[in-house]
């Protein structure tokens, strides 16, 4: 189906890590977009400051899924879903922090 790959992996496991690699990117993205929301020239600003946050979940769930692609197991390849998972949380729970912050007018 997709390059002709045959592939006898976990349909589950795959969406899991799709899904967060998508909440990694997600989580970063809010808040430096809440952040570069009031500056001036923001629309420069966004992409400059997201792309350094961004580039270690891109680069961990691309290794996470070539992992799971070819079968390792799991333990091979676990480094790279903690390191997502402490993006998330991290990215996260600053982001609730300063969320009042970010909204005040």
């Amino acid at each position: 189906m997709f390059l002709q790959l045959n592939l006898n992996v976990s349909w589950v496991t795959g969406i899991f890590l799709i899904l967060l690699g998508d909440l990694g990117i997600m989580v970063i993205g809010s808040l430096i977009s809440g952040l570069a929301m009031r500056m001036k020239m923001s629309e420069v600003l966004l992409p400059v400051l997201m792309f350094p946050l961004v580039s270690p979940v891109i680069i961990g769930i691309t290794k996470a899924t070539r992992g799971f692609i070819e079968g390792q197991p799991f333990v091979q390849w676990q480094i790279w879903v903690l390191i997502l998972f402490s993006f998330i949380v991290v990215f996260g729970l600053l982001g609730y922090t300063i969320f009042d912050h970010i909204t005040e007018e």
